[in-house]
């Protein structure tokens, strides 16, 4: 009898053990998903420096614009990039080309004309902290798929704007800052 009620008693400690345990890892993974979905995505997005107006559709950069794009190395150099993407154009990726090399991270190439995929690249990587080189033409619209609601309007002649857009927990901020001289 005393055998029975203390296999019983172990039995009983055992599947107490075990419930707890249980709970312990849920609570954890409920911290854990709890800390990825508050983490902040951050994304500088920057039209491309100064174009050459004498090559064509795809134009290398002027000194003002290959400065320009040197000087994007002091800004960003000390923020934790973890990705760049630049356009299939050259001067986009002649433009963080100078980061790139600093940061030895690779220039991932998309179609400027698919602005949507690149947003949904950019969602893929919450909490990364991530560099966008584009166009005058597509950032607008970039910006908006990525949930900023200021309408964002780039004259064709300016350049230096760094657009640094913030997403976190379905909230989307909008700094706007500048790059270059």
């Amino acid at each position: 009898m005393r055998s029975r009620q203390a296999l019983l008693r172990f039995a009983l400690a055992l599947l107490l053990v075990v419930a707890a345990t249980a709970v312990l890892v849920t609570v954890v993974r409920s911290r854990a998903g709890a800390q990825t979905s508050a983490q902040t995505t951050t994304v500088y997005v920057l039209r491309h420096a100064e174009k050459r107006a004498d090559q064509g559709d795809d134009p290398d950069l002027t000194r003002e614009g290959r400065n320009r794009a040197r000087s994007l190395v002091r800004q960003l150099v000390n923020e934790k990039i973890d990705r760049i993407y630049a356009t299939e154009y050259r001067r986009t990726q002649l433009t963080v080309l100078p980061l790139a090399v600093r940061l030895s991270l690779p220039i991932v190439q998309r179609h400027a004309a698919d602005v949507a995929e690149l947003a949904t690249a950019i969602r893929g990587h919450a909490g990364e902290t991530i560099v966008v080189s584009g166009h005058s033409n597509t950032i607008p619209e970039l910006l908006a798929a990525l949930g900023v609601t200021e309408p964002i309007e780039i004259p064709d002649e300016q350049y230096g704007d760094l657009f640094v857009v913030r997403i976190s927990n379905h909230s989307v901020v909008l700094e706007r800052s500048h790059y270059g001289f």
